[in-house]
């Protein structure tokens, strides 16, 4: 008797088929129920135990083991919360794990002994071991740190925060612990409504596509603060000010980018980043470094640090290029306690470098280096006269930023009635014109400089632009 054999992906297309009509969704055949374990999410019963109980037993599911001829590879499943409020009054301990919420599940910290009362000084979900770890669709209200992780610089750490919603932290929605160098963090469509802080970051942190509406009550700190990497880009920033709080969007301690960040100008702004980090050049090097690249900054509501990039400290690298808004503010500035001489005097020239080009800006003078600063500008350098600080190098040139001193007419002559014509009073007697700008010619503190000359035209004709050597300045006469 023959014997009736259904092929394979028959009978797996008929299992999934029979799964889908008794109502069992297949994304989560292979998770873990909060529910499972007691948790209600009704808003009012304290589930803090139920959730703690689900997360430990998918942690005691998740598998971690050694490749050849590299590091672990791991697998977990997922922890799954439904649509609901879950009620927590102590602090939830994770590992490695993954935790998927259905319609931004709300986790909300409360007082002991009151649903109804937010509790702000105890932390939400904690963990000193969180080496591989997604966290997707919730939203946190209330705690002190709503996410407190981190891990002991474990290699290949990678930690997926998305799609998530932070409101109302009496401290940081996400603080990543000290130590945990070797991890990536990923933070990706995410809000964040009226926290305390939103980053502390101890890692290689990419921060993007998500909305931030600051705290007023955050008094003299950062709504960032960043003591390692931080790429933070496509993010809308909504400042909520206070006069006199000292409040700035990122303090630096490590190397930040920035790009088309909105430093918002609701309440006339505040500083988008104050730079603590200093710059290194004995290997093995660490550089630190601010940049600004196609950002909007409005940044005038804190008087206490003023300016775009406000330094407490001189970094490797600054900046600032093809940015809107600087209205009123330079775009770098320094604190009085800052000695830029002194903290400059052993800065090499090949560990150092600053641009500021290419930003949308109202006035010129906003954009000015300080004069120690230049040697290390990228690109055109612009001055009134030769520089009498910093330490250059032989081929440094200054140009003469005073145009009225190279594009002249001469009193007895007419102007023409085309371009731009200034006369003025020669204050070089002896040259016929201002030079175009200044050489340097021997390295030093502040170095050897010559001026260059444009060579003069007495007739109603544009100078023209022949540079004399420097020495030649009398065949000007």
């Amino acid at each position: 008797m023959k014997t009736m054999r259904m092929p394979l992906c028959r009978l797996l297309l008929s299992l999934v088929t029979v799964l889908v009509l008794a109502g069992v969704s297949w994304a989560h055949m292979y998770t873990v129920n909060v529910k499972d374990f007691g948790a209600f999410g009704d808003g009012v019963t304290d589930d803090t135990l139920a959730i703690q109980n689900a997360i430990s037993n998918a942690q005691a599911m998740a598998v971690s083991r050694p490749s050849v001829n590299t590091g672990y590879h791991f697998t977990a499943p997922v922890v799954f919360f439904p649509h609901g409020v879950y009620r927590v009054t102590d602090s939830v301990t994770i590992a490695n794990i993954n935790l998927a919420g259905e319609g931004n599940a709300l986790i909300q910290m409360t007082a002991d002994n009151d649903h109804s009362v937010l509790d702000f000084t105890t932390d939400i979900f904690i963990g000193t071991y969180v080496w591989r770890a997604s966290i997707s669709g919730f939203t946190f209200y209330g705690g002190r740190h709503q996410l407190y992780i981190g891990n002991p610089n474990i290699d290949t750490g990678n930690i997926r925060i998305e799609k998530c919603d932070f409101y109302s932290s009496g401290g940081v929605a996400i603080h990543i612990r000290e130590g945990s160098d070797s991890t990536t963090l990923t933070i990706r469509d995410c809000k964040f409504q009226g926290c305390d802080q939103i980053l502390v970051n101890y890692c290689m942190c990419g921060f993007s596509d998500s909305w931030i509406s600051t705290s007023s009550t955050m008094q003299h700190k950062a709504v960032i603060v960043n003591y390692a990497s931080l790429l933070a880009e496509n993010i809308c920033g909504v400042p909520s000010v206070t006069s006199d709080y000292d409040q700035r969007w990122i303090d630096n301690y490590g190397n930040v980018t920035c790009r088309k960040f909105r430093f918002g100008g609701e309440q006339a702004g505040f500083t988008p980043v104050v730079n603590f980090a200093t710059y290194d050049y004995t290997y093995p090097i660490w550089p630190s470094a601010v940049v600004l690249d196609d950002c909007d900054i409005y940044a005038c509501g804190n008087h206490k640090r003023k300016g775009a990039v406000y330094l407490e400290a001189v970094p490797n690298t600054i900046e600032v290029n093809k940015c809107r808004g600087l209205i009123d503010i330079p775009v770098l500035n320094y604190s009085p306690s800052l000695d830029l001489i002194a903290a400059l005097a052993n800065a090499p020239w090949y560990a150092m470098h600053f641009n500021i080009s290419h930003n949308s800006i109202i006035a010129p003078w906003i954009t000015d280096l300080p004069e120690v600063m230049r040697p290390y500008q990228e690109g055109d350098i612009l001055g009134d006269a030769q520089p009498t600080t910093g330490k250059w190098r032989r081929g440094h040139f200054i140009r003469n930023r005073n145009e009225a001193h190279w594009y002249v007419w001469t009193p007895s002559a007419t102007p023409p009635s085309y371009g731009s014509w200034t006369q003025f009073t020669n204050p070089y007697p002896d040259a016929k014109l201002a030079p175009y700008g200044w050489l340097c010619t021997a390295d030093g503190t502040p170095g050897t400089w010559a001026p260059i000359w444009y060579k003069h035209e007495t007739s109603t004709q544009r100078v023209s632009p022949r540079p004399v050597r420097p020495g030649r300045e009398s065949s000007q006469q």
